[in-house]
């Protein structure tokens, strides 16, 4: 895939299908905290509630197909915490190395300067060595560890907290 043929644009409800389709790809990894496949309608309210909050939901579209998302979502519901914000961002895995999250991850970052953000956190499992390296590509620094917090098929992992500081 050539980043030339990748448009990005802000996540429409109409686009609640195909962002299911990709964050279900992820409820088969098995490093995944995610196990449970999401419906179009749970994607839909999630999709709203992020946008009424006022945060961005971006989609890259390469050929006509939606290939991944990202979206800025509130870290934290307490006013002392308005100025952070935690990152999440999907790519297909028939889209992945494609250029596509890199793009989206640009754009978060770039909104989050927009909306005066300090920082932004991104969690992952610590077995997951691609995303630990993307995000560090990103600009992102490991900010800390926590111990056996997340769990998948009757295993605890360690989780990863990265940070993006303006």
């Amino acid at each position: 895939m050539s980043l030339k043929q990748t448009l990005l644009r802000r996540a429409s409800l109409a686009d609640a299908s195909a962002l299911t389709r990709i964050y279900n790809e992820y409820t088969q990894d098995s490093n995944n905290y995610t196990w449970t496949e999401r419906s179009t309608e749970q994607t839909s309210y999630w999709l709203m509630d992020i946008m009424q909050q006022g945060f961005p939901v971006y989609v890259a579209v390469v050929d006509g197909e939606i290939a991944g998302y990202g979206a800025l979502t509130p870290f934290h519901v307490l006013e002392g915490y308005s100025k952070s914000a935690s990152g999440v961002l999907y790519v297909s895995k028939l889209f992945q190395r494609s250029g596509c999250g890199r793009l989206l991850g640009q754009k978060l970052i770039d909104e989050g300067r927009a909306m005066q953000l300090k920082t932004i956190l991104a969690g992952m499992n610590s077995l997951n060595k691609a995303s630990i390296g993307f995000h560090k590509q990103m600009g992102f620094t490991e900010a800390g560890v926590f111990k056996s917090i997340g769990h998948c098929n009757g295993v605890f992992y360690d989780d990863i907290c990265m940070q993006f500081i303006y």
